[in-house]
């Protein structure tokens, strides 16, 4: 959350979209994980954002601005 507004993450193919809730309308915001196929999200009441791609689990903690490959452990 910033700025007391919400947001949201919008999957798709080849990247992903992050939107803003303006009270009346989406307003998309920034974008990221460019050429990845997101498949699955999860957001936290703040920030954080957790995308699972094909090629692993991304974790961004400035609302898309940022994003690092997290580790999975077999």
């Amino acid at each position: 959350r910033i700025d007391d507004q919400r947001f949201a993450a919008a999957r798709m193919e080849g990247g992903l979209d992050v939107l803003r809730w303006t009270g009346k309308t989406l307003e998309m915001v920034r974008q990221g994980l460019e050429g990845k196929n997101v498949l699955s999200l999860a957001t936290d009441p703040e920030q954080t954002i957790l995308a699972g791609c094909e090629t692993g689990l991304w974790i961004s903690i400035d609302m898309g601005e940022t994003w690092r490959e997290i580790a999975l452990q077999p």
